[in-house]
């Protein structure tokens, strides 16, 4: 797991002349380089001739050929790929969640782009202020439903879809990609059940990006959708993004349907039927299967909060007076899915949401810890 630190910083500027020659260049993790030419690399910001780079914790050697020069830029340290897992529970961790955050909004040099469903932070409006005067291009995203006057001197593009731009992710320098359940809102920081994945990688940091672009054109509610596996050292990490995505459904109710021991949820909203199904599958077939609710989404008229009652799959209710806004499943100890989908038919076919399915158990750990700790807190009075 990422530990809060500050990356050694280097910009290397270099100019295409007549003369053909090679070099190498060695970085390391957190270190960027701007090159005159454009060049096709996960995570490049090309602008007005030149490739602005910034390498991911994750990197093999790349060669580049441009107008007679070689170069061969290698990894300085051998690391792995890096990901961070941060919860904001009703306050709890605040500063901690946004220390971290604004730490790496902070050392951004070239780009920050924000697609999020609702921003009303000031703390998180402010630092983006002041990346944006210290030359950093700072585009935002969000739902017109919650259009303020927070983020009016950002230049804000608001959605045109007639659902839901939903939303909660960032991407800065196109090596680390910020995303979970986390509105930056004051209720999201203070008041809420929140996660928050941080993942550095240049690919994982390249899907993002185009599909912030799609959005940035006017693309809302649809797309297109190419399915990606990115392989990283800890294990692979599969980016989601509907409804551009027909089948996300169907991925997570097969995850569920090959699932050998566990499937735990913490879920804000679910009324998604062929999820509920599954899940009642695998506890027919003996697997550990939990749900964690939020209470109020609990008593929807589409909520399948009775029907896993009525089929014998323990399930509870939150107890927070604020929000219980998670949206994540973990299965087996391995697989976690986490961003801003919840179990519904809308994020399904109407919302712009996203999500990941991440294969690594030391992440699956992190939630495990996490899902327990409400599991225990909450479970006494809802069991009996």
């Amino acid at each position: 797991m990422r530990k809060s630190k500050v990356f050694p910083l280097i910009i290397l500027i270099i100019s295409i002349g007549i003369i053909s020659f090679s070099m190498k260049i060695c970085l390391s993790p957190g270190d960027w380089l701007e090159l005159n030419g454009k060049y096709d690399l996960p995570g490049a910001y090309i602008k007005d001739g030149k490739t602005f780079w910034r390498i991911d914790a994750h990197f093999e050697s790349t060669a580049l050929e441009y107008k007679g020069i070689s170069i061969t830029i290698e990894s300085s340290e051998t690391i792995g790929d890096d990901a961070t897992v941060l919860f904001v529970d009703a306050g709890e961790n605040e500063e901690r969640v946004w220390g971290y955050l604004k730490k790496l909004l902070k050392s951004s040099k070239k780009f920050v782009y924000i697609c999020v469903y609702d921003i009303d932070y000031s703390p998180f409006v402010r630092e983006l202020k002041n990346i944006k005067k210290n030359g950093v291009d700072v585009k935002v995203i969000s739902e017109l439903n919650n259009k303020n006057p927070f983020c009016d001197e950002l230049g804000l593009v608001y959605d045109s879809n007639p659902k839901l731009m939903h939303n909660k992710f960032l991407v800065i320098d196109g090596y680390a990609v910020v995303t979970g359940s986390l509105n930056f809102t004051q209720n999201g920081f203070k008041k809420n059940n929140n996660n928050v994945v941080v993942v550095f990688s240049n690919e994982l940091a390249q899907e993002y990006m185009e599909e912030f672009q799609e959005m940035l054109d006017g693309t809302f509610g649809g797309g297109k959708f190419s399915p990606v596996l990115i392989r990283t050292d800890l294990g692979t990490i599969q980016p989601i993004f509907t409804p551009d995505d027909k089948n996300a459904t169907e991925k997570i109710v097969s995850l569920i349907d090959r699932a050998i021991k566990s499937v735990h949820v913490m879920m804000f909203a679910f009324t998604s039927r062929d999820i509920a199904m599954a899940l009642v599958r695998a506890r027919n077939r003996g697997l550990d299967v939990r749900v964690i609710m939020e209470g109020f989404q609990a008593s929807n008229r589409w909520s399948v909060y009775s029907f896993l009652k009525d089929n014998e799959v323990p399930v509870i209710l939150d107890k927070n007076p604020g929000v219980f806004h998670h949206k994540v499943m973990i299965v087996d100890g391995k697989y976690t899915l986490t961003g801003s989908f919840n179990y519904t038919n809308s994020a399904q076919r109407s919302n712009d949401e996203n999500f990941l399915i991440i294969t690594d158990p030391s992440i699956s750990k992190t939630f495990e810890r996490k899902f327990e700790y409400y599991w225990q807190s909450w479970s006494k009075n809802d069991l009996q």
